[in-house]
């Protein structure tokens, strides 16, 4: 942090994706302490909770982790929103709970599909594994959605309920689509294009 400025943000899919095949075990050393492999024991706690999820981006999601630790925002849905990348980040938060009790990845990001209907899945499932493992501090995991979001999709998110703590609102706030404003200059002397 060469400005002193914290670090804040989420991983991309093409941070996931190039997990694919992924063999260092190194890259995924808490502290780089060879005692305290997130994705080692990760892998354990999937097999105790006999879920089936994607094994590239559990690797991907420890080894940001590891990095970020509690400042983790995973994106979820590279694979599939609720039985690989949700049940992925739980138990990437569990195994940083366990090398250090209270430490807890920071939250997930939804990305496509239904975004409140998946929020509230995915609270259930995080609220549900907090509960069995009594690991309090995950439940206040934070749920993020992107994903061209714009007034409408917020009045929709409050009709129908949800469970977002975080919006990312990007292209909507910079350029309002329902009233889009294009200034082209135009090869013609004094004519301009609106």
């Amino acid at each position: 942090m060469y400005y002193e400025i914290p670090v804040k943000g989420t991983c991309a899919h093409a941070y996931i994706m190039s997990f694919q095949n992924q063999l260092n075990e190194d890259a995924f050393l808490l502290d780089d302490d060879p005692n305290k492999n997130i994705y080692s024991k990760a892998l354990e706690f999937r097999n105790e909770l006999n879920w089936s999820t994607n094994l590239d981006e559990l690797k991907a999601f420890c080894s940001f982790a590891r990095i970020y630790k509690e400042s983790s925002l995973l994106l979820v849905d590279t694979y599939n929103t609720i039985h690989s990348g949700v049940k992925n980040s739980i138990l990437v938060s569990l195994a940083l709970n366990h090398f250090c009790p209270g430490l807890n990845v920071r939250g997930v990001r939804l990305d496509s599909g239904d975004l409140a209907d998946l929020s509230k899945k995915a609270k259930l499932l995080i609220d549900e594994i907090s509960d069995k493992y009594g690991n309090l501090e995950m439940k206040k995991l934070k749920i993020g959605a992107s994903n061209d979001i714009n007034e409408n999709s917020l009045k929709l998110f409050n009709k129908q309920g949800h469970d977002l703590h975080i919006l990312g609102i990007g292209t909507n706030l910079v350029t309002c689509q329902l009233q889009p404003f294009c200034y082209i200059k135009s090869e013609i002397k004094d004519v301009n294009i609106i």
